[in-house]
C-alpha cells in the first residue's frame, strides 16, 4: 500500500472529524519549506496574468520554483518515479529542438534577410533625417536618427500632418520583419506611398512589404 493510502487509511480510522484529517495530509504533505515557494510562483504566475502586455520572458521568473515544486512532489510518487522522470525529460528535450528550429525559421527566412538590407540602405543615407516606421526603436537602434510611429488613422492627410515632413528629409519605412499590421493595413500604406512620395529602395526578394520611400 502507497504512503499516501496508508495515510487516508488512519485518517478514516482514527479521526471522525474530516478538517483534522485534513490538516494531518496538510502536515504531511506539504511542508512549512515550501511555503515560501508557493508564495513566489504564484505572485509571479498572478504578475504574468494581470500585465496587459505579455511576452514568454515574463515567465522566467517562476521558472525556478516550478523545478523546485515538481521535484518534491516527484520525489513524493515511489511508484512510477522513473517513468516519470523519463517523461519529464523527453518533453524537455522536444521543447528545446522545438524552440531552436522556431529561434531558427525566425531569424533566418526572407522578411530579415529584407529588414537588414533596408537597415544597411538607411545606414548609407547622409545627413541627419526623420524615419517614420512601425516599429522606431528597431530603427532608432540601428541607425540613431529621429524616427517616429505612422499615426494610427492612417492615410494621406495624417501621415501628411505628422510634424517634420516640411522642415527636412523624411524617410517612411516599412518591413514584414516583426510587423503587427493587418494586410490591408499595409496595402493602403503602399497606396499612399506610390500616389504622393518617393520610392528610394525596395527588397528585391519581397518588394510589396519591404521598402523606403521619402518625401
Amino acid at each position: 500500500m502507497s504512503k499516501f493510502a496508508t495515510l487516508l487509511a488512519r485518517v478514516y480510522t482514527k479521526v471522525k472529524d474530516p478538517m483534522t484529517g485534513f490538516f494531518m495530509i496538510k502536515k504531511e504533505f506539504i511542508r512549512k519549506e515550501i511555503y515560501l515557494i508557493l508564495i513566489w510562483f504564484f505572485f509571479f504566475l498572478g504578475m504574468a496574468i494581470f500585465m496587459p502586455h505579455k511576452e514568454d520572458r515574463f515567465l522566467l521568473g517562476i521558472i525556478p520554483a516550478i523545478s523546485l515544486i515538481s521535484g518534491y512532489f516527484i520525489s513524493k510518487i515511489k511508484r512510477y518515479q522513473k517513468v516519470i522522470i523519463l517523461l519529464i525529460l523527453l518533453v524537455l528535450v522536444f521543447s528545446v529542438v522545438n524552440n531552436f528550429y522556431t529561434n531558427y525559421s525566425t531569424y533566418h527566412n526572407t522578411n530579415t534577410e529584407c529588414f537588414n538590407e533596408v537597415v544597411s540602405e538607411l545606414q548609407n543615407l547622409p545627413g541627419t533625417f526623420m524615419m517614420i516606421s512601425e516599429n522606431p526603436p528597431l530603427f532608432r537602434d540601428s541607425i540613431k536618427q529621429e524616427s517616429a510611429y505612422y499615426p494610427d488613422n492612417l492615410n494621406e492627410e495624417t501621415i501628411k500632418k505628422m510634424g517634420g515632413l516640411e522642415k527636412g528629409k523624411v524617410y517612411f519605412i516599412f518591413t514584414k520583419f516583426n510587423s503587427g499590421f493587418e494586410t490591408e493595413k499595409w496595402k493602403n500604406i503602399k497606396e499612399i506611398m506610390n500616389s504622393n512620395y518617393n520610392l528610394e529602395f525596395e527588397c528585391s526578394k519581397d518588394s510589396e512589404v519591404n521598402w523606403i520611400y521619402s518625401n
